[in-house]
């Protein structure tokens, strides 16, 4: 089975995409913070340290937005395809349903002190799955268009 290289390529966009609208309110606060210890040279590993605390909001999102786009959006796109109902708004809807749905699910698993900390986290989480959504479904509607254009080229009566 051959793998459609276009597809990997905006698929990859969508969960970064996401990764990163979800990371955004907390690499405001950790990007300065990185700065910061980038610069303190009294610290021999302060350089390593800053790093890691600027990117540690996108090391977190990044694997959790590839496993929901892995888990729900391509079973998501199996079932809008075959049911005839793809549209890209379906993916944004989904994604900022699930996105904002999975932190505070989590959150009360673990116990009622954590669930007015989900509100913390289900914001930018469905703003991730919104727009991993949007990226994603954009994506599909091109595809759709390039679809049926083939359609209606190859059938004259149309």
């Amino acid at each position: 089975m051959a793998v459609d290289r276009v597809a990997v390529i905006a698929f990859a966009k969508a969960v970064l995409t996401g990764a990163f609208a979800a990371a955004v309110p907390f690499l405001l606060l950790t990007v300065p913070l990185g700065l910061m210890l980038l610069f303190d040279f009294g610290d021999p590993m302060g350089g390593l340290n800053g790093l890691l605390i600027a990117a540690a909001p996108l090391i977190v999102t990044l694997p959790i937005v590839l496993g929901a786009s892995i888990l729900i959006g391509l079973p998501l796109t199996y079932l809008l395809r075959r049911s005839g109902r793809e549209q890209g708004h379906h993916y944004v809807a989904a994604g900022a349903f699930f996105g904002g749905a999975l932190p505070s699910a989590l959150s009360l698993m673990a116990g009622e002190a954590a669930s007015v900390a989900s509100l913390y986290l289900a914001l930018p989480g469905a703003l991730g799955g919104a727009l991993t959504g949007w990226s994603w479904g954009r994506h599909r509607d091109t595809l759709i268009a390039a679809r049926n254009s083939e359609d209606a080229d190859l059938d004259p009566t149309l």
